[in-house]
């Protein structure tokens, strides 16, 4: 990494001392497989990867030093890590010796690529830590006065400090990562130069490997191009982008390329503050000038601070310590642009300024849209912002008719629509151009290393293991947990509506959210959690859908959405937490398995021990081989992060799903009395019989009602996805690089070619009609590698639900004007909330 003296870099005297707190390198163990295989390549890049910076600040350091702080520094400690590692091993190779001239001469490829790429390398990386000492300088000088502000013996200024500390820190730290090529916007500048230092390393691996009489060869000699030739095209290559991606080579300011020079680059020979053309290579002089010139704009005249060439001596020296930097070259404005220039002021600029972005707002939406169906333009910068915070389900539904593709564009967000059956399935199927995405404050409350931001195969090898706890043999355990919610609730509902209500209606869709997240918690964590924690659970999860809304603040600010919504999560992480480690000492002790999250630890349990005998070469037999193959023991933490996910795909779904099938029976007693017969049928005309699995396979038309409620008002309407790539939809169109692709079901499930009158409510064509044929059609759950684990659960649960309270109880709905019209809250619900009146059924 780049180092000078203590008083090079501005550092006191008292700096020099410890660290309070632990600081220390420690090993990664969070590293995914495919991190693990390229640590394991020693001619990597990334082969130092595995280490990264520990350190616990103590109090009160760790108000200042947070989790963002800390990740910040290891982002630039681990680009300094790989500047190290790169930089001994190019200084290797300047090191090596050739045998005579005639060796010498025949390895003038060789010469070339190591001179060029050492002096890249020392180049870039003295860039890089010039800019970390100039900056850190300046913010040692800005500590003074934040150290007078904590010396005050008033609490309320030594607060102040404090916290201005924390501010400007950060900012230092933003500085420094955009200095270093490591912001989000530079992130394609950044890879770039990943790829050339591992060219770098590869072409050392050559060198070490090939031997020099290989290496020696030319394309005369071996009838075409060696691996050195290769390599040392790729290299020139990419330094030529390299040096003309001048736009991600900025902090603040602009770093442009002022001179082209001869050589491998093109252009012309020149001599750039005092440096010959006979000095070295062309690429040699190339690499030196990537930041050539800083351009200040000043009145009527432009500034030009050209960098001074750097010394050739093989080793990290900075490219402007020590060296002599000519004064600034002053070129006068004239003509017509001088006119222009000097006619500015700083009103005129910034109107300017702003027309500039509105045109570049509206060319970009409209390049992006192409040929594909939308607004003709968009209103600048904000989009449909106000129709997308309070979203209109007849305005959906024009998008949707509008054409197969359909676009919009809000703030910075790009999005296609994917409306016809045939377009969402190519979307759902994928997952090389797209991946699942979720609103930006979505890592901050489901926490980033959450199993559910995972793509390719660390997700499908994460699904894996969590496959076996939906299936039939598993959900047998869990159905006295449905049953005995149902009973309590049931019977809630009812004293609600009697004794609290008087008989008249109240708005139940709270009610029913409140229910099917007790649902989901007696299922997935059985009674591991209180009573009062489930209802505390369901009561504040409100805020976590409201915090998720698709249009919503991308960072959290005290007394918002977000801000509730993160409270909210936290504590579920924290409820849940308590309930995986009760689970885990449980199942040491031998109990039954009574709850989702019982089912999983088990397997992990049973699968450490399977693979514990295998490593001692103890004789397993196949039978003996979990079921279940879990990849490891998860921490208390990664379990409750993925039953959070678990709430958070079944709790709004199964509450609008629950919400429209009461009111749809209320409203058609018809339908409710064949399920109620059918319910009791199985029974032998025992309401109180427990269910099971194959008693609900003897229920056909409960199944066809709760599909064709699923069919006719589907939870989810939209599943959004990421290009990580661009993504041909279609031969004529391809979807930008980052722009949201949403894939719509509603279409599919009101296509009148697979389900005939489609805006009417038969069950009856699950049964008679052809509606089980249209399988690409049925796309409630989705399709492809990221479908709904829980289909099974969530049929068997809703079946269970209604099946129930058709024999136990009846309920009347108080029918509105807005009664079928829809609320899109995360998923659908009735405008008016669902009015309804339960009371016991004798």
């Amino acid at each position: 990494s780049y180092h000078g003296s203590a008083e090079a870099n501005g550092m006191r005297d008292s700096d020099q001392g410890g660290l309070p707190g632990d600081l220390s390198f420690a090993i990664r163990n969070d590293m995914s497989v495919a991190e693990l295989e390229k640590c394991m390549n020693k001619d990597g890049l990334e082969a130092l990867d595995f280490l990264k910076i520990h350190y616990r600040p103590p109090k009160p350091l760790d108000v200042v030093i947070t989790e963002i702080v800390l990740e910040k520094y290891e982002q630039v400690s681990r680009l300094l890590l790989r500047g190290a590692r790169v930089g001994f091993v190019v200084r290797e190779l300047v090191r090596r010796e050739w045998k005579d001239k005639k060796e010498r001469a025949r390895h003038g490829l060789v010469q070339r690529f190591r001179i060029d790429a050492n002096h890249f390398v020392t180049t870039v990386f003295g860039y890089f830590g010039d800019r970390i000492a100039e900056l850190w300088t300046a913010f040692e000088k800005r500590l003074d006065g934040i150290e007078q502000s904590t010396r005050s013996y008033e609490v309320g200024r030594q607060m102040e400090g404090v916290y201005r500390l924390r501010a400007l820190h950060e900012e230092v730290l933003d500085r420094i990562l955009a200095a270093c090529l490591l912001r989000k916007r530079q992130e394609l500048v950044m890879r770039l130069l990943e790829d050339i230092l591992g060219l770098v390393l590869e072409f050392a691996g050559v060198v070490r490997d090939g031997g020099d009489t290989v290496l020696g060869q030319t394309a005369t000699d071996g009838g075409g191009k060696n691996a050195v030739e290769n390599l040392y095209e790729a290299f020139r290559k990419k330094v030529r982008v390299f040096v003309t991606a001048k736009r991600d080579l900025r902090e603040e300011i602009n770093i442009v390329k002022k001179y082209m020079v001869s050589g491998a680059l093109g252009g012309a020979e020149s001599n750039v503050a005092g440096y010959s053309g006979e000095q070295a290579p062309a690429t040699t002089r190339v690499v030196q000038l990537i930041f050539s010139a800083i351009l200040v704009f000043r009145p009527r005249s432009l500034v030009i601070f050209p960098l001074p060439q750097m010394a050739i001596n093989g080793s990290f020296t900075s490219p402007v310590a020590g060296a002599h930097s000519p004064g600034p070259l002053n070129l006068a404005l004239g003509g017509y642009l001088g006119q222009l220039y000097s006619g500015l002021n700083g009103y005129s600029l910034i109107l300017a300024t702003f027309l500039a972005l509105v045109a570049y707002d509206q060319f970009t939406y409209i390049w992006n849209k192409g040929n594909i169906a939308g607004p003709a333009w968009k209103l600048p910068f904000f989009g449909p912002f106000l129709s997308s915070i309070y979203p209109d389900m007849d305005e959906y539904k024009a998008k949707w008719a509008s054409g197969d593709l359909s676009c919009v564009s809000v703030f910075h967000k790009f999005v296609v629509m994917a409306s016809s059956r045939d377009m969402a399935r190519k979307v759902f199927n994928s997952p090389n151009y797209l991946k699942p995405c979720l609103v930006d404050v979505a890592r901050k409350i489901l926490r980033p290393s959450n199993w559910v931001f995972l793509d390719g195969k660390e997700h499908i090898d994460y699904r894996k293991g969590l496959n076996g706890l939906f299936t039939r043999q598993a959900l047998e355990a869990y159905m006295p947990s449905l049953e005995e919610v149902y009973d309590d609730y049931f019977a809630r509902f009812v004293d609600i509506s009697q004794n609290e209500n008087n008989g008249k209606p109240i708005p139940f869709m709270p009610l029913f959210r409140e229910l099917m997240c007790a649902v989901s918690c007696r299922t997935f964590v059985g009674h591991y959690m209180s009573d009062a924690a489930v209802k505390k659970v369901a009561t504040d999860y409100y805020n976590i859908t409201a915090a998720l809304d698709l249009v919503n603040f991308p960072f959290i600010i005290p007394y918002t959405r977000t801000w509730y919504g993160k409270l909210a999560a936290d504590m579920v992480f924290n409820e849940f937490s308590i309930c995986a480690a009760k689970s885990k000492a449980r199942m040491k002790a031998g109990g039954d398995i009574t709850c989702i999250l019982d089912g999983w630890v088990k397997s992990m349990f049973d699968s450490e021990d399977y693979r514990r005998k295998l490593d001692n070469n103890i004789p397993v037999d196949e039978s003996q081989k979990p079921r279940l193959l879990v990849v490891r023991v998860f921490s208390d933490l990664e379990i409750a992060m993925t039953l959070f996910t678990f709430l958070f795909a079944s709790q709004d779904a199964t509450s609008s799903a629950s919400t429209w099938i009461f009111q749809l029976m209320a409203d058609r007693p018809e339908i409710l009395d064949r399920v109620r017969q059918e319910n009791l049928a199985v029974r032998n005309g025992d309401k109180h019989q427990k269910v099971s699995m194959d008693l609900l396979d003897n229920m056909p038309y409960t199944r066809a009602v709760v599909k064709e409620t699923l069919r006719y008002r589907p939870p989810v309407i939209m599943v959004p996805y990421v290009a990580k790539h661009s993504f041909p939809v279609t031969d004529s169109y391809t979807a930008p690089k980052g722009s949201m692709v949403i894939p719509s079901v509603w279409p599919a499930l009101h296509d009148p070619e697979a389900y005939p009158e489609p805006d009417v409510f038969d069950p009856e064509r699950w049964i008679s009609g052809d509606a089980e044929k249209a399988v690409k059609n049925w796309l409630v759950f989705g399709t492809g590698p990221h479908y709904c684990l829980g289909q099974i659960y969530a049929m068997a649960s809703l079946m269970t639900m209604i099946g129930k309270a058709s024999m136990h109880v009846d309920w009347k709905h108080h029918i509105t004007p807005r009664s079928e019209d829809i609320k899109v809250f995360a998923t659908i619900f009735p405008m008016d909330d669902c009015p309804l009146v339960f009371s016991k059924r004798e």
